[in-house]
């Protein structure tokens, strides 16, 4: 398989289960190839970093109108505030 197509099966594994047989074949390819390997790894710690900020910024959203009996108590709302900080660190 060339590096190419593994690169997009690679991403296209992130969205989408692939079909058992291109699994074996990518996996096999994985085993002998450290650049896509590295790829593989790059792309799983960006879609982790993606995935924070979006729940970042989700959790800083207002509560929809609907939602508004919904509230959390100081000491929650601190400790979401603390895990955020330690996952995705401020400029």
């Amino acid at each position: 398989m060339p590096c190419k197509e593994a690169a997009r099966l690679i991403s296209e594994e992130k969205d989408n289960p692939l079909p058992w047989g291109r699994k074996v074949i990518l996996r096999i390819h994985l085993i002998y190839c450290m650049h896509c390997r590295a790829c593989c790894r790059k792309l799983a710690l960006l879609t982790g970093i993606a995935s924070r900020a979006g729940e970042m910024v989700l959790s800083r959203l207002p509560l929809a109108a609907g939602d508004r009996d919904v509230t959390l108590s100081g000491e929650a709302r601190e400790r979401i505030q603390r895990a955020l900080d330690r996952a995705i660190p401020r400029k």
